[in-house]
């Protein structure tokens, strides 16, 4: 069952600013993702380390070793108010299903969000980073879904090209010709 869509170049790029703002807000959780995971595991050191100086490698001065039980107890309470304050879940665990959680939802529509994989060692580009969307051929037809790939192609490498001709321009300046 094959679909008309009327008018696919506005539902390209319908498509392509949806798709920037699920690939926006992608790149914003896990920047926050990593921050805060970052702080987790930190946390988690820092119990472990004081927890082995309390309980292991008792200290034969009392003052030391009431600083460290004190900042055990600092530490077990900043663990606990991160966990019962919901910032685990919001901060970790969140970022982590956002995109079954966007599939879900874009179901009705057959469309699904998937992330782009990069190599480790590869630089990300800011457009091709993320995620991109994917038409579903259940819906869509087989025309619209590689229109909508072409499109996307096409967009993309213009702003490259754009991106490219715009540092070419500044480095071929010279410094003379700025101070003009």
């Amino acid at each position: 069952m094959s679909s008309y869509v009327p008018n696919t170049l506005s539902v390209y790029h319908n498509l392509l600013i949806l798709e920037a703002s699920f690939r926006k807000t992608y790149l914003q959780l896990q920047v926050r993702r990593q921050k805060y995971m970052a702080f987790y595991v930190s946390l988690l050191v820092w119990n472990f380390y004081f927890g082995y100086r309390v309980f292991y490698r008792i200290s034969k001065y009392s003052l030391i070793d009431l600083t460290y039980k004190l900042c055990l107890l600092c530490g077990i309470v900043t663990l606990l108010l991160f966990y019962f304050s919901g910032l685990y879940r919001t901060t970790i665990v969140y970022p982590s299903r956002y995109v079954q959680q966007v599939n879900k939802a874009m179901r009705f529509f057959n469309i699904r969000l998937v992330i782009t994989p990069v190599p480790w060692f590869q630089v990300r580009k800011p457009l091709d980073c993320g995620v991109h969307l994917i038409l579903s051929s259940k819906r869509f037809d087989i025309l619209v879904i590689e229109g909508w790939e072409a499109f996307r192609s096409s967009y993309f490498a213009s702003i490259h090209r754009k991106n490219n001709s715009i540092q070419s321009n500044e480095s071929s300046e010279s410094p003379s010709s700025k101070q003009n």
